[in-house]
C-alpha cells in the first residue's frame, strides 16, 4: 500500500497481518513444543541465581516479607495497576497521575532493592500498606551528633521538650 507523505513523497505502509486461528491439535503441539524449550532453558541454566539480584535478597527465606519472590511478585502486580492509571490519567480524573506516580517511584524502589539489597521505601507490602521501621544499623550514634530530628526536640520522661528546655534541665541536674 502507497500513501503519500507530507511533501509529495512515496511512503510504503506494511499491510497488517492476518491472525492465524490454531486447531486444539495445533495449540497442544504447539504448547509442548514451548514445554520442552523451557526445560531445556532451565537445564542449561542449571542452578545459577539470577542475574542482577544482589545475593543479600536471594538469601532471604521466603516466609521473610522482603524475600525475592515476595517482591518480584509485588512489582508485578503493580505494574498491572500502574497500567488501569494510564487511561485515567487522560480522562484527567483527579488524583490519577499522583497515585499513578507513587506506584511508579514504588515499582522504582523494588527494583532498587532487587539490584542492591537496600530497601530505601517508605512503605512495604504489595499495597504499599505497612510503612517501614526504619533503624540504624551503623552501631554507636554519638550523642554530640545532631540531626533533623533531634536538632530542635528532645525527650524527658517520655515527653517532647524543646531544646532549651532540655539543655535547662541538663544544666539543674534533673536528668
Amino acid at each position: 500500500m502507497v500513501i503519500k507523505g507530507l511533501k509529495g513523497q512515496n511512503i510504503k505502509r506494511k499491510k497488517p497481518r492476518k491472525k492465524v486461528e490454531l486447531t486444539p491439535a495445533q495449540q497442544a503441539e504447539v504448547e509442548e513444543r514451548m514445554k520442552k524449550m523451557r526445560e531445556k532453558r532451565k537445564a542449561n541454566r542449571g542452578n545459577k541465581a539470577p542475574v542482577g539480584v544482589h545475593p543479600t535478597v536471594l538469601e532471604k527465606p521466603d516466609t521473610d516479607q522482603l524475600s525475592y519472590d515476595n517482591v518480584k511478585e509485588w512489582i508485578k502486580y503493580n505494574k498491572e495497576i500502574l497500567a488501569s492509571y494510564r487511561p485515567l490519567i487522560r480522562q484527567k480524573v483527579p488524583g490519577a497521575l499522583m497515585k499513578h506516580e507513587s506506584i511508579r517511584g514504588y515499582i522504582g524502589d523494588m527494583e532498587h532493592y532487587i539490584r542492591t539489597g537496600d530497601w530505601i521505601s517508605n512503605f512495604t507490602g504489595r499495597e504499599m500498606q505497612n510503612r517501614t521501621r526504619w533503624r540504624s544499623i551503623t552501631g554507636h550514634i554519638d550523642i554530640g551528633e545532631e540531626d533533623y530530628f533531634t536538632r530542635n526536640k528532645r525527650m524527658i520522661d517520655n515527653k517532647v521538650v524543646e531544646l532549651e528546655d532540655y539543655q535547662e534541665a541538663k544544666q539543674e541536674g534533673k536528668l
